[in-house]
């Protein structure tokens, strides 16, 4: 038993030198560490700090950036002292200690950068699919005023500044793309609203009823005096023939460019609002067939003034005249993209030319 005891000895002994010897070694080893400057340390803190510096969505962070700058600064400076101060064994070991909080601090940015930029995308993403149905007209809630392609300065630009958001989203550029896309939403919302006030008239319940009223009377007039009517709906583009209380013939028909609003005077590009009667026939006129009407009559002349007044029209401004349902010179030749000067009613030639072949004599209601 002896010689097993002395075995397990000399064993033990042995142990515990290896692990003094580990431990002596270890420290050495670290002591050494802390006396050779760091360079891969100081390169990889480096890379970090250009890989936080550049790239999207850096501006964003730029005050984090701007404080982890200094601090790695700082912990040049250190390393700078300990090579002057301690040139035979300098002790890095503070130095060490800024680099790795540096380190560590730089990596979580970068996290927080690649986090932003991703959560920027979907959000890009989002607004551009968005817009574009806005702007194709497919909103959810259908207002009034999609159904007529309108056009006007921030309609145009909240197109072009798509246009340029999604090229800088093909290239990668997302914060670019989404200075343009969030540019666009602005015109666009500009564009919406100028659009609702321009509309808004058509979904007043009082002028709804009003408008109701005047055409049941109309139908009315014309089942008693036995006339033909012409009702022209501003919203539909529509003229219907009246007779006899009845819808006789329903022709499409193409108004000014501001037929959204009640004509107020000369050069307005609006289509008036009221009843009107047939003042003269014209059968070879500038746009053929024609009916010319009594447009400004009482009504129209009280409320220009009225406007004068009130300061809401210049008083240069002048009320107009010349208002006709006419063709357009050429049969069937009408359509959307007709050049309108007169900014008065106009349907095909062979409407006005059908009315012109109806009993409709001058001085009838319109």
């Amino acid at each position: 038993m002896a010689p097993v005891r002395k075995l397990n000895v000399i064993g033990s002994i042995t142990i515990l030198l290896g692990l003094s010897l580990g431990a002596v070694g270890y420290c050495a080893w670290s002591l050494m560490l802390m006396h050779t400057r760091p360079w891969h340390l100081e390169a990889n803190v480096q890379s970090r700090m250009v890989q936080c510096g550049t790239g999207p969505g850096v501006s964003y962070f730029g005050e984090e950036w701007n404080e982890l700058a200094v601090r790695v600064e700082n912990a040049w400076l250190c390393i700078e002292k300990a090579d002057k101060k301690y040139w035979f064994l300098p002790d890095y070991s503070q130095c060490i200690s800024l680099l790795l909080s540096a380190g560590l601090d730089a990596q979580l940015l970068s996290l927080k950068i690649n986090y932003r930029q991703r959560d920027q995308k979907k959000k890009l993403e989002a607004l551009l699919a968005t817009l574009s149905c806005a702007l194709a007209g497919s909103e959810f809630d259908q207002k009034i005023w999609m159904r007529f392609g309108l056009r006007n300065y921030n309609e145009g630009r909240a197109r072009s500044l798509l246009d340029q958001a999604e090229f800088f989203n093909d290239r990668g550029e997302v914060e670019s793309a989404l200075t343009s896309i969030l540019r666009a939403w602005d015109a666009y919302t500009r564009f919406s609203y100028q659009s609702d006030a321009k509309f808004a008239r058509f979904d007043d319940p009082v002028l709804l009823v009003r408008w109701k009223k005047d055409a049941d009377q109309l139908l009315k007039w014309t089942r008693r005096s036995g006339h033909r009517a012409i009702l022209v709906d501003k919203l539909s583009h529509q003229c219907f023939l009246v007779n006899k209380g009845k819808i006789q013939k329903r022709y499409s028909a193409n108004l000014g460019r501001n037929w959204h609003r009640r004509k107020d005077q000369a050069g307005d590009a609006a289509t008036p609002e009221g009843a009107y009667k047939v003042k003269r026939l014209i059968p070879r006129g500038k746009y053929g067939y024609a009916l010319m009407l009594d447009y400004p009559n009482a009504e129209d002349k009280r409320r220009f003034q009225t406007l004068k007044r009130n300061g809401t029209m210049p008083w240069a401004a002048r009320i107009g005249g010349n208002i006709e349902i006419h063709g357009r010179g050429i049969p069937r030749s009408i359509g959307p993209m007709a050049t309108f000067r007169l900014m008065t009613v106009k349907c095909r030639n062979f409407m006005v030319l059908l009315i012109w072949e109806c009993p409709l004599s001058p001085g009838r209601a319109l």
